[in-house]
C-alpha cells in the first residue's frame, strides 16, 4: 500500500478538525503524520502519528530546516 506523509507544525490544534476528517477519509493510501508537537490527541485519534517534540535533537534539526525553507 502506498503512504502519504502529512507534515504539520502541530498536530492537531481545535481549529483545523477539518485536516482530520479529511485524513480519516483516505481509503486507498496508507497516512502518515509527522509534526514538532501534538496537542488534543485523546480527540484525534491515529496510529501513525510521529512527533519530534519526544526527541530535542531531532525537534532542533526540524525546527531549523523548517524556518530556512520559510
Amino acid at each position: 500500500m502506498n503512504t502519504i506523509v502529512h507534515i504539520k507544525y502541530s498536530y492537531l490544534p481545535l481549529s483545523e478538525t477539518f485536516i482530520y476528517v479529511y485524513l480519516q477519509n483516505i481509503k486507498n493510501y496508507r497516512y502518515v503524520v509527522v509534526s514538532i508537537k501534538r496537542e488534543n490527541q485523546t480527540l484525534f485519534l491515529h496510529d501513525d502519528v510521529y512527533s519530534l517534540s519526544d526527541l530535542n535533537f531531532f525537534k532542533k534539526t526540524f525546527n531549523y530546516f523548517i524556518q530556512k525553507g520559510t
